[in-house]
């Protein structure tokens, strides 16, 4: 899904940063990934296992709405 894909980017950077000392992601840990696209909101929630492997716990969404959710986040962010 687009939400996993999104995590395995950031995944990604946060790796190349614990390589140059800083924190990285953590095994063993949940992370909840939310996409919120022009029509839609995708929401996903993984699980970074001991092991370094991806897995996915829950996945749903809906569509319709993703522009009015996205507007929402930035104006509350910016408020």
């Amino acid at each position: 899904s687009e939400s996993d894909a999104s995590f395995l980017g950031y995944k990604r950077q946060k790796d190349r940063a614990a390589r140059q000392g800083r924190p990285g992601c953590e095994p063993g840990k949940d992370y909840v990934v939310v996409d919120v696209g022009k029509g839609t909101v995708d929401y996903s929630i993984l699980r970074l296992t001991k092991s370094n492997r991806l897995e996915s716990v829950f996945r749903s969404g809906f569509v319709g709405a993703g522009n009015v959710i996205s507007y929402a986040f930035v104006d509350t962010v910016f408020a």
